[in-house]
């Protein structure tokens, strides 16, 4: 008969919870297999390819399987803004998500239900004016909260001022040539700021929520944020909720350079309470059994 020491038997459950408390994907989208809105970059909403611009539906190419609608600015048309799909810069960047001088924003419904125990938000993005350079003035922001329920309010600076918890890319701020700042209570306040070291290339961003409090997300909840730029530029702080569940997220840009976003995706961290509970009943399994 084989015998199985505790530390033996903790080292298994610990292996187990590792590969079972792997985050999970709720949304994303790689912006492949679609083009919507006229593929004209132009710039000019009123311009060559004048037509309907939105991103379209997810395609949770990445995971998940929420479908939520994208949310834009109706006034927008054309290749200006919200164009998915094929336009100028479509050899370099593939397909992705576009903007100029507007903003997108999509509900996920309640962070209470969806990850209590914190969730995050990863994406790519760039900023482009012609298809032979990547000169990276203006900004783009993503924000996570909002003050107002109306498209119209979905302004070229929503995702900060219009938010809870913004992160605004922007370059040439104090020290820094490429600034990346965080602001909460609709842009009122900055939670610091770093350099992610060069405006004119692709970034990815992994921001990651956790709240103080399990499942608390609204009036006076603490919520953790890290910001991770390209793997190794870190960001850490935390806000304070004023009353809004965090259900919108929204990306947003200037009208100086047109900015891309590509490959998000939302997952929620697993709660890790039952997982606990379920190893301390394993181990006191195994523990009996020896001993009889």
């Amino acid at each position: 008969m084989k015998q199985f020491s505790i530390f033996g038997a903790m080292l298994l459950v610990i292996s187990s919870m590792s590969m079972a408390s792997a985050d999970i994907i709720v949304f994303s989208d790689s912006f492949e297999g679609r083009t919507n809105g006229s593929g004209d970059g132009n710039g000019n909403p009123a311009g060559a390819g004048n037509g309907s611009s939105s991103w379209g539906a997810n395609n949770n190419a990445l995971g998940g399987t929420l479908t939520p609608a994208y949310i834009t600015t109706p006034s927008r048309t054309g290749g200006a803004n919200q164009v998915v799909g094929l336009n100028q810069f479509s050899g370099a960047l593939g397909n992705h998500g576009h903007l100029l001088n507007g903003s997108v924003a999509f509900d996920l419904g309640s962070l209470t239900t969806l990850g209590p125990d914190g969730f995050r938000v990863s994406f790519d993005f760039d900023r482009r004016t012609d298809p032979a350079s990547a000169v990276g003035t203006g900004f783009i922001a993503f924000g996570l909260g909002s003050n107002s329920l109306v498209p119209a309010d979905l302004i070229n600076t929503a995702a900060i001022f219009r938010t809870e918890f913004g992160m605004l890319f922007q370059q040439n701020i104090g020290a820094n040539a490429a600034n990346a700042q965080a602001f909460e209570n609709l842009g009122t306040q900055s939670l610091g700021a770093v350099d992610y070291l060069t405006p004119t290339a692709r970034h990815s961003v992994l921001l990651t929520f956790t709240p103080q409090v399990s499942g608390a997300y609204g009036n006076g909840a603490v919520i953790n944020f890290n910001a991770l730029i390209d793997g190794s530029i870190s960001l850490t702080g935390s806000f304070t909720s004023e009353g809004q569940d965090l259900n919108r997220f929204v990306f947003s840009n200037s009208a100086t350079a047109q900015g891309y976003v590509d490959n998000i995706v939302v997952t929620a961290i697993p709660e890790p309470s039952g997982l606990v509970g379920l190893s301390v009943l394993a181990i006191a399994a195994i523990a009996r059994r020896r001993r009889g």
